[in-house]
């Protein structure tokens, strides 16, 4: 059922070094899940219309799903996160917060367009 299950999942050691690449990733809960993994490179990807996708948020406290749950990441370090393209907001109870979120992630993306973007918690 669209909206209500992980696409890609990736967790612990076994996962570590992992790439994914010009992948078109859409109708998930969440579309990249990261937990206890590191040195995943994600690059290249088409995610879209993900309940909540607003972008990459490291740690977001509340239920997965809600907000800012295009690429998710859980107790996860130096993973490298470049050159996708994130859009289409799924709008729901948390509307103002996510558009609010989107546009931060936007900027700061259009920013960072040919930086490598590194998420280390």
């Amino acid at each position: 059922m669209p909206g209500h299950w992980k696409e890609i999942k990736l967790s612990n050691s076994g996962a570590n070094g992992s790439k994914i690449s010009y992948c078109d990733i859409g109708y998930a809960k969440q579309a990249i899940y990261l937990e206890n993994a590191s040195g995943i490179v994600i690059t290249n990807n088409f995610i879209h219309d993900n309940k909540g996708n607003d972008g990459a948020f490291s740690g977001y406290p509340g239920p997965p799903g809600d907000i800012g749950c295009g690429i998710y990441l859980l107790s996860s370090t130096g993973n490298t996160i470049i050159e996708n393209t994130i859009s289409q907001v799924t709008r729901h109870r948390w509307s103002r917060r996510i558009s609010r979120c989107f546009w931060f992630w936007r900027w700061r993306c259009h920013r960072l367009r040919n930086i490598p973007f590194v998420i280390n918690k």
